[in-house]
Parts: C-alpha cells; sequence; structure tokens
C-alpha cells in the first residue's frame, strides 16, 4: 500500500515512539536474523567476502550519520561521499561496458539499455526498498519516478548542454533506437500511471495501491520492453 508513516498506528512492529512521536525502527529483528542465517551459509561467507572490499572503503569514507550519534553534524559530508561513490561506479560500469561492446561487436544502446541502466538503478531500488521497509511507500514511488525525470532532464541535458556550450557537436548515428526506447518508454510510463492511479480514480479511493498482482505485472512489463528492444536492435544492426 502507497501510504505514509504518519498513517501507522502506534502497534505497528514497524515504528517506535521517541519524545512522544512515532519514527521509523533503524533495524528490525526479522532482518537481522535472516542476515545471521545467511553468514552461516558457504554462499553467505563467499559473498561476504566479495562484500569486504567495498564495506572497507565505504566504513573508513562514510561516516556513520544515525540520528542520535556523535557523527550526525557530518551527514552532508557523507551525502557528497555517497555521490562519489555512485559517480565512481557509473564511469567504471560505462567504460567496462563500452570497451565489452567494441569486443563483442554487439551495439552499445543495447548494452546503455540491458547494462548500465540496470546498474545506475540499482542504488534507486535500493533506496526505494529500504524506505518502503520503514513504511513510507509514497517516498518510495516518488523516488522511481523522480529518478527517471532526473536520468532524462538533466541525466541528458546537462552535459550535452555543456557540450554544445563548449562547441562540440553531439552526433547521433542512429535515431531510430532512441526513437524505439521512446515509444518503450511511454508505454511504460501510461501502463504506471493506470496500475498506480487507475483503480483510485476509478473507484475514487483516496490512495494509490501497489500490490504484489501489480508489482509482477511491471516486472513482466519490463522483461518484454527488454526482449522487444534486443531484438529490434539487433535486427536494424543485421546481427540477426
Amino acid at each position: 500500500i502507497v501510504e505514509d508513516a504518519g498513517n501507522e498506528d502506534s502497534d505497528s512492529p514497524r515504528f517506535e515512539e521517541v519524545e512522544g512521536h512515532f519514527r521509523p525502527r533503524i533495524a528490525s529483528i526479522e532482518m537481522i536474523e535472516i542476515t545471521e542465517a545467511e553468514k552461516q551459509s558457504f554462499s553467505g561467507r563467499i559473498w561476504w567476502l566479495l562484500q569486504l572490499p567495498l564495506k572497507l572503503g565505504f566504513k573508513f569514507t562514510c561516516a556513520p550519520c544515525e540520528r542520535g550519534t556523535a557523527w550526525e553534524i557530518f551527514y552532508p559530508i557523507t551525502l557528497v561521499v555517497s555521490f562519489a561513490w555512485i559517480a565512481a561506479f557509473s564511469y567504471l560500469i560505462s567504460e567496462v561496458v563500452e570497451r565489452w561492446g567494441e569486443m563483442s561487436k554487439i551495439p552499445l544502446s543495447l548494452f546503455g539499455f540491458a547494462l548500465v541502466a540496470l546498474g545506475a538503478e540499482i542504488p534507486d531500488t535500493i533506496q526505494s526498498v529500504t524506505v518502503a521497509r520503514r513504511g513510507y511507500g509514497s517516498m518510495a514511488v516518488s523516488n522511481a519516478i523522480g529518478s527517471q525525470i532526473l536520468n532524462i532532464c538533466i541525466g541528458l541535458g546537462l552535459p550535452w548542454s555543456i557540450s554544445i556550450l563548449s562547441g562540440n557537436t553531439i552526433k547521433i548515428s542512429d535515431h531510430r533506437k532512441i526513437y524505439s526506447a521512446a515509444i518503450i518508454q511511454s508505454i511504460n510510463v501510461f501502463l504506471v500511471f493506470v496500475l498506480l492511479l487507475g483503480s483510485s480514480l476509478i473507484f475514487r479511493e483516496n490512495k494509490a495501491t501497489l500490490s504484489t498482482a501489480k508489482g509482477y505485472v511491471l516486472l513482466c512489463a519490463y522483461l518484454i520492453a527488454l526482449v522487444s528492444f534486443t531484438v529490434y536492435v539487433l535486427r536494424i544492426s543485421g546481427t540477426i
């Protein structure tokens, strides 16, 4: 259910009372139990070892600025450092994908649609899941939609504007791929609008709902869009 934390009552296990106000719990017992169970398995230990370098890097560069701690005042620094980590990972992914595309002769537009986009949305997905578990459903949905607006308007508009102002020319090798991607994105936006607000407008409900069935529909829509764009790009490039 897409709703804010203010609608929760005092009996909710996801919230705790602090100074007469209810706020989300930082961690739940269920989440701790799952983490401990993963550490007991062989695959869990392997995954922990793979994560260890990143965890050490995050520990020494990102201050733990939770509320009520001595590091609370350093949250702006943590925010800036977090953006720096995301930028570094994004640059690494783009370089790897570009090199991979040159070696495999697969169009870079396909790599961008399938791999770069997926890697770029992982942080947004983690953020949405985190705030949703804390009871902020509306924030999770807004984050998912707002990130797409930011990617298109700022992620494309800002570097292109800087490049044009610098006297460079932006060349698009094949506009048909961008046109097809825009059509797929438009269909997805319409589908999200129908799923989130369609039933609310029809039945005059005062809030939007996102059920498990609607989640499966969105996952299927992503797979259909991915397969459709892959087939189209490979066909016009002569690969198939």
